[in-house]
């Protein structure tokens, strides 16, 4: 990445970007999905007992369907980031709009689903340290990206992809068409350095022209093959930074 001492990530998701890289001097991650936010809250704050309980969390059909109705009661923090992640991790795909069924095993040659599930509370506890010193912020993504137009802040966007480049809905907050050309937009202001994810797009590519994009072919979770990409500004080109990008992190 790019030498920057503000790092912001305006959609947060899985967090598995910030993850895998250096901390800054001043790290944001910001998702609009609250349950996202109190998840990673959680996962600062109050690390063993989470892992305690997703431990103690049975990997069943049951507990799945009964997180949808939960998520919508009254819950404790710690218990909203259990169910949650209950919903996430047993859903095919992660998907989190709507459901799509129990992620489960029946032959040796599918994906894994619950050997995954059993690795979680180690992953919790791995992710404290480096949530320590982050800032979680919920709030519109175009407003943040104004607040943090600075030179030695980098940006990266990883947004629910165009609903007209996939088949189906993924997450619970989507997005229009409108609200994916203010995020364009509001990144193409900024001073400092930004990318983007996505699936290439007419709307992108007209929207971020001066930007280099750059793909690679990615496998799902159902053995399909997606081309994704992102995109780059022109200030990272200028600092001759191509090589390395995160498709070579994540």
């Amino acid at each position: 990445m790019p030498e920057h001492n503000v790092y912001l990530e305006t959609h947060f998701g899985s967090g598995a970007v910030l993850f895998n890289k250096q901390p800054s001097k001043i790290e944001t991650a910001n998702d609009i999905d609250c349950n996202i936010v109190n998840l990673f809250k959680v996962i600062r704050e109050q690390p063993e007992q989470l892992a305690k309980h997703i431990q103690l969390t049975p990997y069943s059909r049951q507990e799945y369907i009964s997180s949808f109705e939960a998520l919508q009661g009254q819950l404790s923090d710690l218990e909203r980031a259990r169910v949650f992640l209950v919903r996430c991790w047993m859903a095919h795909g992660g998907k989190t709009s709507d459901r799509t069924g129990w992620r489960h095993n029946v032959d040796s040659t599918t994906f894994s689903a619950l050997p995954d599930w059993r690795k979680l509370p180690a992953v919790v506890l791995e992710a404290t340290e480096r949530l320590q010193n982050v800032q979680i912020e919920n709030l519109d993504a175009a407003t943040l990206i104004a607040r943090y137009n600075k030179e030695d802040c980098l940006i990266y966007s990883d947004p629910p992809y165009l609903l007209s480049t996939r088949t189906k809905r993924h997450y619970a907050h989507e997005m229009t068409n409108e609200q994916h050309e203010t995020l364009l937009l509001a990144l193409n202001q900024h001073r400092g350095f930004a990318m983007i994810s996505g699936y290439n797009s007419d709307m992108y590519n007209d929207i971020l022209r001066g930007w280099t994009r750059i793909s690679k072919m990615a496998t799902t979770e159902a053995a399909k093959e997606k081309c994704e990409s992102l995109w780059l500004n022109p200030q990272i080109i200028e600092r001759g930074y191509i090589q390395e990008t995160l498709f070579g992190i994540v």
